[in-house]
C-alpha cells in the first residue's frame, strides 16, 4: 500500500517510542497497515539485520501494559502479524523468547 511505501511502519513505530502522538492513534495506524501483506514484512523487518525488533517492542509494550486502553489495537497488531509465515517465524523463534514474554 502506499502507507508502507512512504515509511508509515516505521514513521508510527519511532513516534510510538519518542511518546510524541497518542499511542493508541499509532497502534490503530498498525493495525490497519498490518492488514496487508506488504506491511507486515515492513513490520517485521524481513530480511534486516534488526529482524523482529518491532514485533520485540510490540510484545514488550503488551507485557508493560502501557497504556491498556492500547491493548486491543497493539493485539490486533500481533494478530495481524502472526498470520503471515514472516511474522510466524520472528513470534517463535526461541531466541527471542516473545511467545514466553507474551504469556507471562
Amino acid at each position: 500500500t502506499l502507507a508502507v511505501e512512504k515509511g508509515a511502519v516505521e514513521r508510527a513505530m519511532e513516534f510510538l517510542r519518542q511518546g510524541e502522538c497518542p499511542k493508541h492513534l499509532l497502534l490503530m495506524l498498525l493495525a490497519n497497515v498490518t492488514n496487508t501483506e506488504g506491511g507486515v514484512h515492513v513490520f517485521s523487518q524481513e530480511g534486516k539485520t534488526l529482524e523482529g525488533f518491532f514485533v520485540m517492542k510490540l510484545v514488550q509494550m503488551l507485557v508493560e501494559g502501557a497504556p491498556s486502553d492500547s491493548f486491543d489495537h497493539a493485539a490486533a497488531v500481533l494478530t495481524n502479524v502472526t498470520r503471515h509465515p514472516v511474522g510466524r517465524r520472528v513470534f517463535l523463534d526461541p531466541s527471542r523468547g516473545l511467545v514466553r514474554a507474551s504469556l507471562d
